[in-house]
């Protein structure tokens, strides 16, 4: 056998090895980095201005689902028992609706340039998020033998994402349409939370590559904020300042123990930082524009820098770990 040929045959077997490892946590980028696009383009409305920033974030987490999306079927096509694996791990298990999250942040973000490409977007990203939802219902309550130490805050993410639709589907169906996506995701957050908060009281802790999955906890509250906004008619009321508050709040709770998070050695979930403070910044962007104190509007200004610095060094550093064979390696 020629060495042109053998290398060949190495080169195919690394790109199928690279297929086979990757991980399904990759599409928690695209909702960070399309979160990001999104609290960029609430700032830039807010202020009646065109830095063009929001548009190329929105692009580079359209590239980023593409590239990972052709990743995955080619994954699902030839290692379909990795799949099965993957959809009974109480961890990965919850990370196939970042798919199709990942689709419905990116539609939103395109809404505004684009509301028929958003259209798209946005109902293939429902259809993919209603199957996602009762894939993993169907999981947890008839063939998993799940522990209450195995669930974390990603947990949210299956069912609880459910909210983020209506958020730019009110401009694209019935209303009622996003009413039956937000009860879903609204009434599982207000099952879930106390069963999540019972793992982290009375269990062990988490193990410190999953600590920054805590940060989740912002996510169901801020995004519920927006979503109800929308299903209100945009205004800015009670049950907002509700959820609002109590996501400001957890913010606040989990800043507390900066040092704790500061500390912890990067991985995939590091990326559970970025989207619940994409969240949280454009919520506090919003209520900025919507309440008489002024501290919202520095605070909003403040987040922004701060998760558009988060995001930033996780994508780094996420580069970094793939050129150094930490991210696609069987685990």
């Amino acid at each position: 056998m020629s060495t042109e040929m053998t290398n060949n045959i190495n080169i195919e077997n690394n790109r199928m090895e690279l297929i086979k490892n990757t991980p399904i946590a990759l599409y928690a980028i695209v909702m960070g980095v399309s979160g990001l696009s999104l609290a960029w383009m609430k700032f830039q409305q807010l202020y009646q201005i065109d830095l063009m920033i929001s548009n190329i974030i929105k692009i580079t987490a359209s590239a980023i689902w593409i590239i990972l999306s052709i990743m995955y079927l080619a994954k699902f096509i030839k290692y379909k028992e990795v799949i099965k694996s993957e959809l009974s791990h109480p961890l990965k298990l919850n990370f196939f609706a970042a798919i199709s999250i990942g689709l419905l942040l990116i539609s939103s973000a395109w809404y505004p340039s684009s509301p028929e490409f958003s259209f798209y977007l946005w109902t293939i990203g429902c259809v993919l998020n209603l199957v996602f939802t009762l894939l993993t219902m169907n999981i947890w309550l008839f063939t998993s033998n799940f522990r209450i130490e195995q669930v974390t805050p990603a947990w949210f993410i299956p069912v609880v994402g459910n909210i983020i639709v209506p958020i730019v589907g009110v401009h694209h169906a019935d209303i009622d349409v996003s009413w039956f996506f937000f009860s879903i995701g609204a009434i599982s957050w207000a099952i879930l939370m106390p069963i999540v908060l019972y793992r982290l009281l009375f269990c062990d802790k988490l193990p410190e590559p999953l600590t920054p999955t805590l940060f989740i906890l912002i996510a169901p509250p801020s995004v519920g904020c927006l979503a109800y906004m929308s299903l209100n008619g945009g205004e800015f009321d009670s049950i907002c300042k509700i959820l609002y508050f109590l996501s400001l709040f957890i913010t606040i709770l989990l800043i507390t123990r900066i040092k704790k998070f500061i500390s912890l050695p990067f991985s995939l979930s590091s990326w559970a930082y970025s989207f619940p403070l994409a969240s949280i910044t454009i919520s506090t962007l919003e209520i900025s524009s919507n309440s008489n104190l002024f501290i919202f509007k520095p605070l909003g200004w403040g987040l922004l820098i701060i998760v558009s610095l988060i995001v930033f060094i996780l994508f780094i550093r996420t580069l970094k770990a793939m050129f150094s064979g930490g991210v696609f390696i069987n685990k």
